[in-house]
């Protein structure tokens, strides 16, 4: 509803203020209309002194003509009259018909004299009956200026062929005095008349500027009004648009605290509505197998199995004085802000609701549901974090419930966050490389290299290598495996070109995937490894899923790649099923070897391996052969090949190989 308010308003607003707009449009044409008004005023007026000052300054004309011209020089000033008759006569044709007049005004200033303005004169600047007063005047006026020149002329004529008489000068002299009366009384009435006219024309101006002032009053009062009722329209959106916003951000804090689905706290509400004391406890409850429901039932039915679980525990902890918080997705928390003071302590209760969510079926739309749970626990301040590490520590040791015990679990974890960005480092400096170490024959020749994968650190300016024993496994853990493996095939491969032989481990993860055997493929058509690479699997992860495995020995024996078992002995696998393999090379596990010396049971189960690859048409490698006394033994049992530091260490494919300082491999 608020929205449409604020719209509806919006869009009144927006009218308006175009109806405002182009009503102060109007008004600054009216503006300009009355400005172009006061100008033509202006210009009228201008236009009027002039005519004015033109017939005082033809009157002084006729006077000075009269007066000063002799015969000998009355033709310069007829002349000089002459030419100032057709000006005027043409600046009256000009505001008759319209256009542009240059008139020569005083400035009546201090050390000025004249201004010259050139004035654009419409049509209908001055009226038109005042307009023929004023032409029939100057008509009058040049009438009586051609009688003053006929009678100048005649007297000059006259007295220049000496026939002029007393009684001629008396005659002249008074037909001069009637011509002049006359003119001087038709200047002096054209000067009342113009400025009559002008007075009335002063008169309507002063009319119309009072008119047109109202009407902008007005006009302005109107706009005034229309900014006024803008600004209350803007102030009224504003007001529901705030109103608006606080209700959006009441909705927002309510979905940020409080869970749709479930109708509990959310993780959000945990960490920021409350503070944990001394004596909090806090305990995350996960659902193991909540996964598999979602893949088998979708994603619908396993909301309505999480909300089955809230309200089942809701109805556990009713009047307990614990908070349920639906944590993360299949994780519910359970919170108590001080130590509960009943029979039960929070571990007794915790693990009550984990016999509670276990020991009943959840039966929703007819499926019978069973859930498993797994609970991390712990208590005070930090008891946040802390439960989150015991939680991880009872999935890792396979506990369904485990209390924070200390800084252990926490110390390993940092431990692996370190471990994390020395693999990332590596990795990104190009710090992962392949070792090669030899194996041998009986003779101590060398047969092929394995690639072992080591990593790379500089310190005090000098690099030493890890063992894979040491990050391995970690890598697994943080998902960094993966690009290790990608950067040690690359290199082994690319390394190898020139050897006649090379091994590398294959792991039970690569063989599950596969465009891991594509890349595989790949490499070896792209380094011509067909006949040259040996992939050693390990015995104890690989018959996990043993079809899969017998797939993946036969796609590359079909490309001329040689099969070892790695670490044969070590697990448990069937010997018919290994029989089946067929594979190359059978790796004696290197706990056997070196227990050679000291226990004659191994000495035996060496006797037995060699039998059993020879049976299968197999090599078998003696790994781990430190000295020359089980180096002897071995090849006394029959072993084929021999790999160890008593042969060489692994190394960099750019040093030689030769023995040196002992590390593991």
């Amino acid at each position: 509803m608020k929205n449409r308010r604020v719209r509806v308003i919006g869009l009144i607003g927006v009218f308006g203020f175009i109806l405002l707009f182009l009503f102060h449009l109007h008004i600054l044409k009216i503006l300009e209309e009355g400005n172009r008004k006061l100008l033509e005023t202006n210009d009228r007026y201008i236009v009027y002194q002039y005519l004015i000052n033109s017939l005082q300054n033809l009157e002084s004309r006729f006077d000075k003509t009269l007066i000063l011209s002799r015969a000998d020089n009355a033709e310069f000033y007829l002349k000089n009259l002459n030419r100032r008759i057709d000006q005027i006569t043409q600046t009256l044709k000009t505001i008759e018909h319209g256009g542009f007049i240059t008139i020569r005004t005083p400035l009546n200033l201090p050390g000025s004299d004249y201004l010259t303005k050139e004035i654009q004169v419409p049509r209908d600047m001055i009226d038109p009956g005042n307009l023929n007063d004023i032409l029939g005047g100057f008509l009058l006026v040049i009438q009586r200026s051609k009688e003053i020149k006929a009678l100048l002329q005649k007297r000059f004529a006259l007295q220049k062929h000496r026939a002029l008489t007393e009684k001629i000068k008396k005659q002249l002299r008074y037909e001069k005095f009637v011509i002049t009366k006359d003119l001087d009384a038709n200047i002096r009435r054209m000067t009342e008349n113009i400025n009559r006219i002008y007075y009335y024309d002063q008169q309507r101006v002063a009319a119309e500027k009072k008119d047109f002032e109202r009407m902008t009053r007005r006009y302005r009062l109107i706009e005034y009004f229309g900014f006024f009722f803008l600004i209350t329209l803007i102030g009224l959106e504003g007001y529901f648009y705030t109103q608006n916003l606080l209700k959006t951000n009441q909705q927002l804090n309510e979905k940020l605290y409080v869970d749709t689905l479930t109708g509990l706290y959310t993780r959000n509400y945990l960490d920021e509505k409350i503070t944990p004391q001394d004596q909090s406890c806090l305990a995350l409850i996960d659902l193991r197998n909540f996964g598999r429901i979602i893949s088998l039932f979708g994603t619908k039915f396993a909301d309505k199995v999480l909300k089955q679980i809230a309200l089942r525990l809701q109805a556990a902890l009713q009047e307990s004085g614990c908070t349920l918080i639906h944590f993360n997705g299949d994780i519910f928390a359970v919170y108590q802000q001080e130590e509960y003071k009943g029979t039960r302590s929070i571990e007794q209760r915790i693990k009550w609701l984990k016999k509670l969510i276990e020991g009943q079926d959840f039966i929703i739309d007819g499926i019978l549901i069973d859930l498993r749970a797994i609970v991390g626990a712990a208590q005070g301040v930090h008891c946040r974090e802390e439960a989150f590490i015991a939680l991880q520590e009872a999935k890792s040791n396979g506990k369904g419930f485990q209390t924070y015990q200390g800084t252990k679990y926490r110390r390993e974890l940092e431990d692996v966050l370190k471990w994390e960005r020395r693999i990332k480092q590596a990795i990104d400096k190009h710090q992962v490389l392949p070792f090669f170490q030899p194996i041998v024959n009986a003779e101590s020749q060398t047969v092929y290299h394995e690639a072992l994968i080591r990593i790379a650190e500089e310190k005090n300016s000098h690099f030493h290598y890890l063992c894979p024993g040491e990050f391995l496994h970690i890598a697994k853990q943080t998902g960094q495996y993966q690009e290790l493996l990608k950067i040690m095939l690359e290199e082994t491969f690319s390394q190898s070109r020139h050897l006649k032989k090379f091994s590398i481990n294959i792991g039970a993860w690569e063989i599950k995937n596969p465009d891991f055997w594509n890349e595989l493929e790949s490499l070896i058509r792209k380094y011509q490894a067909k006949g040259r690479v040996t992939f050693e699997i390990l015995e104890h992860e690989s018959f996990q899923d043993y079809e899969e495995v017998a797939h993946f020995i036969t796609r590359f024996k079909r490309l001329n790649v040689a099969i070892a078992i790695d670490d044969f002995g070590s697990g448990y696998s069937s010997l018919q099923r290994v029989l089946n393999l067929r594979p190359d090379y059978l790796k004696i596990d290197g706990s056997i070897i070196r227990k050679l010396t000291e226990d004659s049971t191994e000495k035996e189960l060496v006797a037995l391996i060699v039998g059993l690859a020879r049976t299968m048409g197999a090599k078998t490698v003696a790994e781990f052969v430190e000295n020359r006394e089980i180096f002897e033994l071995a090849k006394r049992l029959g072993v084929d090949y021999f790999q160890g530091y008593y042969f060489a260490a692994p190394t960099p494919m750019n040093q030689r190989f030769t023995p040196s300082a002992r590390e593991e491999s």
